[in-house]
């Protein structure tokens, strides 16, 4: 009876600590899952996250490279947005719950394309997709987010330009920082698609504010009026910059 005990503590224990293995190794995979999806769903074009790493010792989460594609019919750049780290504190208890708040989360180095072409631009559809969305009014998720600051540090544009009867040119600017705050807090509880369309708005806008005497007054009354169609998200958005760092490099060159 006792070796029957004893077996079946051993079990019960392999059983425990077999499930405790299987979060630890498959909570990353479902996070960047997670991301992709809803995030995707926001900006209406395919979105990529190659890695998610949860250090639950040392209550932080590691995001490597996200990657948000150009919409269809915009192949001379290589993407609309990309963010090569993003990290954020998270502890094992939040992922237990319906409604999590971060003190911080830190995106590093951005990168933006902004494409013309056929007389469409590439922002302009992720403007109306993010119009889109907020029409529909959901994430299709169970968690919703609340973060208490949002630093995105080294954000660099560049501007492919194709002037009628000139040569095609490219304008670049780099802002050091934007700073966010609540971003999450409004009336609505905010899942991440809400959370990304934000954050994508305050990017967007600063461009528009710093680069209004860079890029050509076309391209910007066509972001400036994409922006202003979004109504609810742009209002969010300028709500939570507490911020704009300053330019430190602007340019022209050739394509």
């Amino acid at each position: 009876m006792i070796r029957l005990f004893k077996w079946l503590a051993t079990l019960v224990i392999g059983v425990i600590l077999g499930g405790v293995l299987l979060l630890l190794f498959g909570i990353d995979g479902i996070t960047r899952t997670l991301v992709e999806r809803q995030t995707s769903k926001a900006l209406g074009v395919p979105v990529s996250l190659e890695s998610s790493s949860i250090k639950f010792f040392d209550e932080r989460v590691d995001l490597g490279q996200l990657t948000v594609a150009n919409p269809e019919g915009f192949a001379e750049t290589p993407f609309f947005l990309r963010f090569d780290t993003a990290t954020a504190d998270l502890a094992l208890r939040d992922l237990t719950q319906s409604h999590i708040e971060l003190e911080k989360l830190l995106l590093e180095t951005v990168e933006i394309h902004l494409d013309r072409a056929d007389g469409r631009s590439n922002y302009r559809v992720i403007l109306d997709n993010l119009d889109a969305y907020q029409e529909e009014r959901g994430d299709g998720g169970d968690r919703t987010f609340l973060i208490r600051e949002v630093v995105i540090r080294d954000i660099r544009v560049s501007a492919r330009l194709l002037p009628f009867g000139g040569n095609l040119t490219r304008r670049d600017l780099v802002i050091d920082e934007i700073v966010l705050e609540n971003v999450g807090s409004g009336e609505e509880a905010a899942g991440l698609g809400h959370i990304a369309a934000v954050i994508t708005t305050a990017i967007l806008s600063a461009v528009l504010q710093q680069g209004s005497d860079l890029f050509p007054s076309d391209l910007t009354e066509d972001l400036g009026k994409g922006l202003g169609e979004l109504g609810g998200i742009l209002q969010a958005a300028e709500d939570v910059i507490r911020g704009i760092g300053e330019i430190f490099q602007r340019g022209e060159s050739p394509d």
